[in-house]
């Protein structure tokens, strides 16, 4: 087992993309994974950047995904819940066209390539011409599958960007 901390997997770097899938990222050696980076999307609004889990190449695409956010823009906070989604919120992300407002995105998941429920959190804050925004939502995958990568996708339209994959090796 590696010492404590975070180790770097693998980056994936996309332009215009509809989809972008990373197979194999998921392994025995951890039991925590975070993905973190940056999401433009293609649309002129924002826009959620969703996560699905995969098996051996294959999206998980039922309608077995969980979450509850809460979210706060301007002064107007919000809250909801979904117990049938078919996919999990990764982030959010910001029209191309406002690139210096882009969110840094960041989702812990745990327990992916264990045959037990696969649970995340992803909290983010973005500053989008001075409104300053808070999401957090925690999220679970009703299956007991193993699972060995993810695929993220936009709401609408094709996304531009990076993220990494590190696991966290705890002792």
């Amino acid at each position: 087992m590696p010492s404590n901390g975070l180790r770097y997997i693998t980056t994936t770097t996309f332009t215009t993309a509809s989809t972008v899938s990373v197979d194999n990222c998921f392994s025995s050696t951890y039991k925590h994974y975070l993905l973190r980076g940056y999401v433009l999307g293609s649309t002129g609004t924002s826009q959620y950047i969703n996560l699905r889990l995969r098996a051996s190449g294959t999206d998980a695409s039922g309608s077995d995904y969980r979450r509850q956010f809460i979210q706060a823009a301007s002064t107007s906070p919000s809250a909801n819940r979904a117990t049938t989604d078919t996919s999990m919120v990764f982030g959010r992300g910001i029209a191309q066209v406002a690139t210096a407002y882009s969110p840094y995105n960041e989702l812990w998941l745990h327990n992916p390539y264990d045959a037990v429920r696969t649970t995340a959190a992803v909290e983010l804050s973005y500053d989008f011409t001075g409104n300053i925004s808070l999401f957090s939502e925690v999220g679970a995958h009703g299956l007991t599958t193993q699972y060995d990568g993810c695929t993220i996708f936009a709401s609408a339209g094709t996304i531009t960007g990076q993220f990494s994959i590190f696991g966290l090796a705890v002792s």
